[in-house]
């Protein structure tokens, strides 16, 4: 019955506004059904910024390990409002596979979203992505040297002096 009603909302939805679009997005994310993913999954490529905001906070809260993947893809073309709207997710996630998954395709990333990266893996103190941050100090971007060098002031201890060393 919840699906045929999920189904009925997405179809009033095509109809919608953008504005209630994004809010029918957030009232299914909001009520934890795995029915809503398929809509939220399309919200990710709407067009409206709006929605896709909607869809990421949405689907990052109801299903974050399955959201997770194409999150992170989303980042790899998506605009910097959507860089934002991710990354701010990133720092809320729960799950113990979610700072491998970030760290893992990080050297793959464009620059903007290699210097967001770093700030999640920063900011939830994750020092095992340590080698991961040490390589992009030496990123011929700016910003991601810049990140990474910030990362590093709360990821070191006194058992890195050797590599910080190296930096020099």
């Amino acid at each position: 019955k919840l699906v045929k009603q999920v189904e009925a909302e997405m179809k009033a939805a095509a109809k919608a506004t953008p504005a209630a679009k994004a809010e029918i997005l957030t009232m299914l994310g909001d009520r934890g059904d795995p029915a809503a993913i398929p809509a939220l999954q399309q919200g990710l490529s709407d067009p409206d910024q709006g929605i896709r905001k909607a869809a990421i906070s949405s689907y990052a809260s109801l299903a974050p390990a399955q959201a997770l993947p194409e999150l992170l893809g989303l980042m790899k073309k998506g605009t910097a409002d959507d860089l934002q709207s991710i990354t701010s997710q990133l720092l809320t996630m729960k799950g113990d596979a979610l700072l491998p998954a970030i760290s893992g395709p990080l050297a793959d990333m464009p620059a903007p979203a290699k210097s967001a990266l770093i700030g999640v893996l920063a900011a939830r103190r994750n020092s095992a992505s340590l080698p991961e941050i040490y390589r992009e100090t030496l990123s011929s971007d700016a910003g991601v040297r810049l990140a990474a060098f910030k990362a590093l002031q709360g990821l070191v201890s006194s058992n890195d002096l050797g590599a910080l060393a190296n930096l020099l």
